[in-house]
């Protein structure tokens, strides 16, 4: 499967330089494998646990035996001399009833590490849906930058040819050439918002760099206004590029949906918060360690018991050693309050963590309500102004209306629809920030 990824991505790699071939198109779910494998926060989440797991059980396991061997010479009652030597086997064993503490915090672990490889998985996805979402936005964005750019140009072109003829003013002709400047500085603005979102998405999907756009737009302005017929010409075939690229990144289903959410059913979500259920989990294991430091009156190593043989001469006997601490001290005390000081600190924090989720989860609700009201009054409005570049461009076909006034409606037409798509952005990025606060996803 991972294979089939790479294959999709080394295709997506080759084709992109091209041009008027297929669009690379894929999956939602080959889009989360790419981000899962190339996610250093999984990873290093993975990591942390497998080494807090095999910790826990060298925890569990006992310390290394040992052979203890003394032996020394003595006098043997006779005038002469006799060897004495004794040998241990020692062991440092671990209490049984600590061992259960320690296997049942294991599996704690074990389903605290599932809720947060789930959770980091989400956000993920949340993040890189939300680049992706935005990088298309921008796109539609730099399309509308580009036709107000060309409005300007086709003024300025125009402008040009009133001026060499004599019947505009210098002053004019400048000031035509500074709202065309302004108009550049936008689209090249947005164009720089383009390539960063780009960037940002190829990042996360473990991509390489792979521009679509057309970087022969680095033409200086002084060269632009000197032909401004053919960088009209060539503005046009910007245009046409974006709206009908064959060589960008396409993700199968993960389009922008701005369906109203319920709101009783967005906060019932909240009843299984992985944020929640991990510091549960945590708790849970501060409670287990709690308990583990007032059982384990004998700290690993500290009790041992030793068996073996003593020699004495000729003669050979049994032997054994115990040496067992004394919890006299309140060592064990203190580290039982010290875990429960956590597991209380734990359990604080997720009843502020509960309270705060829910009010963050209405007010984004909020916010998306207004937004998408915005966006209704938008569309209306962009109907209203497309009506009146429609009118004025009937008028000035009939040489009732010049192509200044035309080009007027024709960018406040435009910029209705810049409005739409920045509001549309603003809505994908609060989205982000819902779905982030649940912890999961509306896109499955």
């Amino acid at each position: 499967m991972r294979s089939n990824l790479r294959f999709k991505a080394l295709a997506l790699i080759l084709l992109l330089p091209a041009n008027l071939l297929f669009a690379e198109v894929l999956s939602i779910s080959d889009f989360k494998r790419a981000i899962d494998a190339n996610s250093l926060e999984l990873n290093s989440n993975k990591a942390n646990y497998e080494s807090q797991l095999n910790q826990a059980k060298s925890d569990i396991s006992w310390q290394f035996p040992y052979i203890e061997a003394s032996g020394n010479t003595e006098p043997d009652g006779r005038g002469g001399t006799m060897f004495t030597s004794t040998t241990l086997f020692m062991l440092k064993p671990t209490l049984p009833w600590v061992n259960s503490l320690l296997k049942e915090a294991l599996k704690v672990k074990g389903l605290e590490y599932k809720e947060a490889t789930g959770l980091v998985k989400n956000i993920a996805f949340i993040n890189a849906k939300k680049m992706y979402l935005t990088y298309e936005a921008i796109k539609e964005k730099y399309r509308y930058d580009i036709q107000r750019e060309i409005n300007f140009l086709t003024l300025l072109n125009i402008a040009k040819k009133k001026l060499e003829a004599g019947s505009l003013s210098q002053k004019d002709y400048v000031n035509f050439e500074s709202a065309y400047i302004a108009a550049n500085l936008t689209s090249l603005s947005t164009k720089n918002d383009l390539v960063k979102a780009q960037q940002d998405l190829y990042v996360i999907l473990g991509l390489k760099d792979a521009p679509f756009l057309n970087n022969s737009s680095k033409k200086d302005i002084s060269n632009i206004l000197s032909n401004t017929t053919s960088e009209l010409a060539r503005l046009k075939e910007v245009e046409r590029s974006i709206t009908h690229n064959h060589n960008d990144l396409r993700v199968q289903g993960l389009d922008m949906n701005f369906e109203k959410l319920n709101e009783a059913l967005t906060l019932a979500k909240l009843e299984n918060s992985p944020y929640i259920n991990i510091l549960n989990s945590q708790t849970k294991s501060y409670e287990l360690l709690a308990r583990q430091a007032s059982r384990d009156i004998f700290p690993a190593g500290d009790l041992i018991v030793g068996l073996g043989v003593n020699t004495t001469g000729p003669s050979t006997g049994a032997a054994f050693d115990v040496q067992i601490p004394l919890p006299i001290t309140k060592k064990q005390t203190h580290l039982k309050a010290k875990y429960m000081v956590l597991g209380q600190s734990t359990l604080y924090k997720s009843n502020i963590t509960k309270n705060t989720l829910r009010i963050k989860v209405k007010a984004y609700l909020q916010q998306m309500d207004i937004s998408r009201h915005y966006m209704q009054i938008a569309k209306e409005d962009i109907k209203i102004k497309r009506k009146l570049a429609a009118l004025t461009k009937l008028a000035y076909d009939a040489q009732k209306s010049n192509l200044f006034e035309y080009i007027t409606y024709e960018n406040a037409y435009v910029d209705s629809q810049i409005q739409l798509v920045d509001q549309k952005i603003r809505y994908i990025q609060t989205l982000a920030l819902l779905e982030e606060t649940l912890g999961e996803s509306f896109s499955k």
